[in-house]
């Protein structure tokens, strides 16, 4: 992009590399950062509202990543398996209102209106488990067992703890 930002960088098993630019969304690496090339396939638009803060390459597979979104409209993780060309949306997010209260006002918009997403800022990928993946949005830590298909919040014990990255 003609002036990105780069919020995060992941690197893969291989000289694939994938950089998290905000609001220019996803650039991918081939040759190890020789060149790059945009890989927001499916993406929602990406603005003032909508921009990509944070990605994570699987540890043995480098077209599967994931995608941390600051958002209140869009989904807050977003997957690919074919290198950024196509990305699907993951969420199903179950709430612990006993663990995390904050949740139930936390999810509230801009405008006062209810969205079920908050502002994610990192994903990550267990590297030991590789269908365990988490990520972290202003009020808590979310984790998924099945490669992002279901999430739950884990946050017992550290509520109200303001988290930017795992």
């Amino acid at each position: 992009p003609t002036s990105p930002t780069v919020q995060y960088l992941a690197v893969g098993s291989d000289d694939t590399l994938y950089a998290a630019v905000g609001k220019a969304g996803v650039y991918v690496s081939g040759n190890g950062g020789g060149q790059w090339q945009a890989a927001n396939g499916g993406l929602p638009a990406l603005d003032d509202r909508a921009w990509v803060s944070g990605v994570a390459v699987h540890p043995a597979d480098s077209q599967m990543a994931y995608l941390s979104m600051v958002t209140y409209d869009d989904a807050n993780v977003w997957k690919t398996t074919d290198g950024g060309a196509t990305w699907t949306p993951k969420g199903d997010v179950t709430s612990d209102p006993v663990n995390n209260p904050t949740e139930v006002w936390s999810t509230r918009g801009p405008d006062g209106g209810y969205y079920p997403y908050t502002l994610s800022w990192q994903v990550t990928i267990d590297p030991h488990n590789p269908n365990r993946v988490f990520y972290v949005n202003y009020w808590d830590i979310v984790r998924s067992d099945d490669g992002g298909e279901h999430w739950m919040h884990r946050i017992a014990g550290a509520q109200n703890t303001c988290v930017t990255d795992l």
